[in-house]
């Protein structure tokens, strides 16, 4: 099983929070205090992820008491391949050899989540229930 990066990971599971939350509560603002309580992960973390997503239109913020986040695109519009693209970090390659099966695997993976959005995930764990 391929296992994502950190940041990577809590931005599609971010995502996925959010429209569930929203489902139960629409118009409801997400605080990333109550993400990362769900997430176990910290808000200052949660904070770095969610200025690249906002940044890149997929939320939308708004300060004050009754502030927080809500998805700014529709998750069926919303590739999973263009989350990790956000994320994408750069690798130093040791050998040639190194490069050419990593860059491999990274065509591969694009060419496969290419095919997914967020809003492909929610039906699988709708499904699922």
């Amino acid at each position: 099983m391929m296992k994502l990066a950190s940041k990577e990971t809590y931005a599609i599971l971010s995502l996925i929070y959010i429209y569930y939350i929203n489902k139960k509560n629409e118009g409801y603002w997400i605080r990333l205090l109550d993400i990362a309580l769900t997430l176990k992960v910290s808000v200052s973390y949660l904070e770095q992820i969610f200025s690249i997503l906002k940044e890149q239109g997929l939320v939308k913020g708004k300060k004050g008491r009754k502030g927080g986040y809500k998805l700014n695109k529709n998750i069926s519009e919303i590739k999973i391949s263009d989350v990790f693209k956000l994320f994408n970090q750069k690798i130093t390659f040791k050998t040639e050899t190194e490069k050419a099966i990593l860059t491999f695997f990274d065509i591969q993976t694009k060419k496969f989540f290419s095919k997914y959005h967020i809003g492909d995930i929610c039906n699988y764990i709708e499904n699922l229930r």
